[in-house]
């Protein structure tokens, strides 16, 4: 996934939102990965994507303490306190989103914003990542349901930014055609 570099805004939304059924799968049979990372994800050729490496992947219960594992800019902060929950696993996919459309590494435990790296980004998706990526476990969203909810609304608001610019430029070239 490193060697794929940025990738553009509606090719990010899409692979999110696989990213969210697997997360939702994980954590329905109360399993945390610990590890999600760019390093950690295949895009197969037909579009698929498949989450590896669960060798430090937890048995969600009240309070998991643990090692310490993981790349430091996907590690949340409670992590590093060797306390992990679902939220964890929700700040590592944020910050992998934060790689996707950046083609950097976040900074480890900080709040993730790609727009302030300069590029163009839905403001709802950017919005989202922050809250996905705050220090404050219980400010991020519950679950990967809920991103997945929001990112359903993210991708239909691209697609009809897309049509409107496409209509828009199409009018443009006909009037000053």
């Amino acid at each position: 996934m490193k060697e794929r570099g940025p990738l553009p805004q509606a090719e990010v939304v899409r692979l999110a939102l696989i990213m969210c059924d697997i997360l939702e799968a994980l954590h329905s049979r109360q399993v945390i990965h610990r590890d999600f990372t760019p390093d950690n994800i295949i895009i197969a050729s037909d579009g698929s994507l498949k989450l590896i490496d669960f060798a430090v992947a937890t048995e969600n219960r009240e309070g998991v303490t643990g090692t310490i594992v993981g790349k430091h800019s996907y590690v949340p902060a409670e992590q590093f306190r060797g306390y992990a929950e679902n939220r964890s696993d929700i700040y590592a996919m944020a910050s992998t989103l934060f790689f996707l459309l950046t083609g950097i590494d976040p900074e480890p435990i900080t709040q993730s914003n790609p727009s302030e790296k300069g590029i163009a980004i839905n403001q709802s998706l950017n919005q989202l990542i922050e809250e996905c990526t705050s220090q404050i476990p219980s400010e991020r969203p519950a679950s990967a349901a809920q991103i997945r909810e929001r990112l359903s609304e993210i991708e239909l608001d691209m697609e009809e930014s897309f049509v409107i610019n496409i209509a828009g430029d199409l009018k443009k070239q006909v009037l000053s055609g």
